[in-house]
């Protein structure tokens, strides 16, 4: 069984590196022009992903929901950057979408749909398509469930070429 959230071909990652480089480009193009750079991005996993690939954007400004897990990152060992409440400064700061932030700001989405979207960062947690056809083929399974996303297209995709399969939601 494997999730299939972007199970399209479309869905390929860049480089984490070159899409780290990207963002803090940005960040600091924000704050040559006077506005906060806002990293829109879920508080669990993807925040601390973020804060631990860009230490030179510190400190950071980070939503509330996504503050008490920093402390868990750092005791697992994951180096995570300085970080404080959301307050009105215009820092690098982290918020999940849609967050009421005061003051100018500039978004920016950070998650895999920005690969589709055409804003954005792209930075997924989940297999991309090469990252899925690597899964399966390596798996050696004559069976693949796939759930979340995409499901139903990476069954037909999958069935097409002769593995048996099913779509679970």
């Amino acid at each position: 069984m494997t999730e299939s959230t972007f199970a399209l071909p479309v869905y390929r990652w860049p480089a984490e590196a070159e899409v780290a480089g990207r963002m803090v480009r940005w960040a600091e193009q924000c704050l040559r022009d006077g506005l906060r750079p806002v990293f829109q991005c879920y508080s669990l996993g993807k925040a601390q992903r973020v804060l631990a690939a860009l230490p030179s954007l510190a400190p950071w400004q980070v939503h509330r929901a996504a503050l008490p897990y920093v402390d868990i990152y750092r005791a697992a060992g994951i180096g995570i950057a300085d970080v404080q409440a959301i307050d009105d400064r215009a820092r690098p700061t982290i918020a999940p979408p849609g967050t009421p932030l005061r003051g100018r700001f500039r978004t920016a989405a950070v998650s895999g749909w920005a690969a589709t979207r055409g804003q954005g960062f792209i930075l997924s947690d989940h297999a991309d398509w090469p990252g899925l056809e690597r899964i399966v083929d390596e798996s050696g399974a004559q069976e693949v469930w796939f759930t979340h996303g995409f499901a139903a297209q990476a069954a037909r995709w999958y069935a097409a070429r002769g593995l048996r399969t099913r779509s679970i939601r």
